[in-house]
């Protein structure tokens, strides 16, 4: 399926061309892809830790959403790496580059963290849970993520050299 600058394959596995962007355009669309790719991974995180606590969801079966886990749980991370990788490809200097990488493993050690607190956290909801547990990991996922980007551009700066 072609859209412009954003392509999906038959894989689901959007893809950004950078022919049909500019350099701001290509920095706002890998934002929006890892913000919505963020968001979809702490809902299957914590939809997955909710079913395996025993919890359900209707219409949904244990196997359904196993099967959705097992393509979610590597869409995340590959998604964070593609993006450090993007980051660090389009940044002018090697200094640049590293703080790109920290960035990006910070980033992604905070979203998963945070997911994992929060579906944590969302287990304290008792009968609320099936709500509570996907709410808890989404927000602390988000914060996580997105704070840990901001954390890893800090440690860059400190620890690149350049």
């Amino acid at each position: 399926m072609d859209s412009g600058p954003l392509n999906v394959t038959d894989q689901w596995v959007v893809l950004i061309d950078p022919v049909m962007a500019s350099q701001d355009e290509m920095a706002k669309l890998q934002a929006l892809a890892l913000q919505e790719q963020s968001e979809m991974t702490t809902v299957m995180g914590g939809l997955e830790k909710h079913i395996a606590r025993g919890g359900s969801l209707p219409m949904l079966t244990a196997e359904s959403v196993d099967n959705i886990g097992k393509t979610m749980k590597f869409g995340g991370p590959a998604l964070t790496a593609a993006t450090t990788v993007f980051d660090m490809v389009i940044t002018d200097s090697g200094k640049d580059r590293c703080i790109a990488l920290v960035a990006g493993v910070v980033s992604g050690g905070g979203g998963w963290g945070g997911v994992e607190l929060g579906a944590a956290a969302g287990t304290l909801g008792g009968p609320l849970a099936p709500l509570t547990v996907p709410a808890g990991a989404i927000i602390l996922g988000g914060i996580g993520t997105f704070g840990g980007a901001k954390l890893g551009q800090f440690l860059g700066d400190v620890v690149c050299p350049y």
